[in-house]
């Protein structure tokens, strides 16, 4: 009852009348009205820029002051719904965390007011909490206030010992963390700055053999977190992908015998996994993966519609069109997608055209009934996958080849021409011998066609040194492949040329 007195005090003296959580508001005052609805014109994808959002909200100009004030507060709401996150999307594991830090927030609270009987109370319950999942920080934190409370106000001194050393010893993990994270963080910028293959796998090496003596004498899953993936980087920048299934298969063998499973941890070398199946054409073992992968997550959620598309990229680049196809109609017909990141909703648009021209192909058979794919709307897929205007890393390559295919398929040459003129222009200004190497070569592949006046043997014949050159250059599906190349570039080859005869069509 004195902790209870001690919180109902704290409370009657300090707490708001209310306490509002974004998405539940009755509309009681046109204040909180406009704060929701600008609310839902964000999380909606409604609008994109401060001017859109003070017109839509009714405001002249985003610069008016009454603008700027309705901003503010709707930061403040959303920051404070930050607390109230509903605990059903998220695994034990990341709900134990997030409990956790709130918690902790709380415990400074009632110490800052005095209230210590409860900090210690609350403190012990986080700290045994903590200590099941290995949030080594929060450990370290509280066993410090701990041991500070049973030093200097309730003096005992088995429990300042036993605070003490787990205080020590969490704080030891903390800075090895710490460290883990410093070495990641090395070779990631080494990523980032672009630097050659060769360095940054030799960076990755050199920082593996730095960290691989705290990975054997600590345990814990951040610090092999950050190490497994150091290795695995090691590995896949060069594309030595056997090497790093072996690093992924023990690194999730980690994870798995560990007392509280890491979801995320598990996920995340399951994802590699997957890509190291797509280049080696292993699809049941890709399949397996992703399967695995998913079972790990909310059916619906951000992480199952990645995985989605995971299983979708391994079916076309193992020649499974008919399951691409089935895990398109799964995703696109989810109740969840329309709540998808826009982004997301383009991507699947874009994936819906591949296979539409597979339909036509008659490489996939659809579903009985099924109308989607009776006749391609291309000013509706134009619409769905709009151009990304300042476009430097060739996300504009799979709708410009795409769009030409079908109007080969069709047989709308002159169109066709039409549409690789303005392909032939991006290419020379974007498509450099880097990672985009492939589509450069491949989009030169195309050019000949109407060179050729899409004459089959023709094209053949001019495409032939582009075509070795893009042989020179393997596929990279960890490089920017499952954005670019949907199908291989050398499957879809094979299907454009078969739509041609031995006819010009000059």
């Amino acid at each position: 009852m004195k902790k209870l007195k001690e919180l109902a005090l704290i409370l009657k003296k300090y707490r708001q009348d209310h306490v509002r959580v974004l998405g539940n508001s009755n509309g009681s005052s046109s204040k909180m009205g406009k704060i929701e609805r600008f609310y839902e014109l964000l999380s909606n994808e409604e609008v994109a820029t401060d001017e859109e959002a003070a017109i839509a909200l009714g405001f002249k100009s985003s610069k008016t002051g009454n603008y700027r004030k309705l901003k503010s507060y709707l930061k403040k709401d959303m920051l404070n719904t930050l607390y109230f996150l509903d605990p059903k999307h998220f695994d034990e594991r990341d709900n134990a965390f997030q409990e956790c830090f709130r918690n902790w927030t709380a415990i400074k609270i009632l110490y800052l007011r005095q209230a210590r009987s409860s900090a210690v109370a609350l403190s012990k319950q986080v700290l045994k909490v903590a200590l099941k999942h290995g949030f080594s920080d929060i450990i370290a934190d509280i066993s410090l206030y701990l041991r500070e409370h049973y030093s200097t106000w309730e003096a005992d001194f088995k429990q300042l010992n036993r605070y003490n050393d787990l205080y020590h010893e969490h704080m030891e993990i903390k800075l090895a963390k710490d460290t883990a994270f410093e070495y990641y963080g090395m070779v990631m910028f080494k990523i980032k700055s672009q630097a050659a293959n060769e360095e940054i796998s030799e960076t990755a090496e050199m920082y593996y053999q730095k960290l691989k003596p705290l990975m054997e004498k600590f345990q814990n899953g951040t610090i092999h977190l950050y190490g497994r993936f150091i290795l695995l980087i090691r590995y896949l920048i060069i594309n030595e992908y056997r090497e790093t299934l072996k690093v992924c298969e023990d690194a999730i063998e980690f994870f798995e015998r560990k007392g509280m499973a890491n979801n995320i941890a598990i996920g995340a070398f399951l994802n590699q996994k997957v890509t190291c199946h797509i280049q080696l054409k292993q699809y049941e073992a890709g399949k397996l993966a992703i399967e695995k992968a998913k079972a790990l997550t909310q059916k619906g959620n951000f992480n199952w519609f990645t995985r989605q598309i995971h299983g979708f990229m391994l079916a076309m680049h193992t020649g499974h069109y008919q399951d691409a196809y089935m895990i398109y109609r799964e995703s696109t017909h989810s109740k969840h997608f329309k709540f998808m990141p826009s982004t997301i909703r383009e991507n699947w648009a874009l994936y819906g055209a591949y296979v539409h021209y597979l339909v036509n192909l008659g490489k996939i058979k659809p579903v009985a009934g099924e109308n989607e794919f009776s006749k391609f709307r291309l000013a509706r897929f134009l619409n769905d996958v709009p151009e990304y205007s300042k476009d430097k890393r060739g996300l504009n390559v799979p709708i410009l080849i795409i769009h030409f295919l079908f109007l080969i398929d069709q047989g709308k040459y002159d169109a066709a021409f039409e549409r690789l003129e303005t392909t032939e222009k991006y290419c020379s200004r974007y498509l450099k011998k880097d990672e985009t190497f492939r589509s450069n070569c491949f989009i030169k592949m195309l050019m000949q066609m109407p060179i050729s006046g899409f004459h089959r043997t023709a094209t053949l014949r001019r495409s032939k040194k582009y075509r070795q050159k893009m042989d020179e250059v393997p596929l990279d599906f960890a490089n920017q492949a499952h954005e670019v190349e949907i199908i291989p570039y050398e499957d879809l080859w094979e299907f454009a040329v078969a739509s041609l005869d031995n006819k010009r069509h000059d």
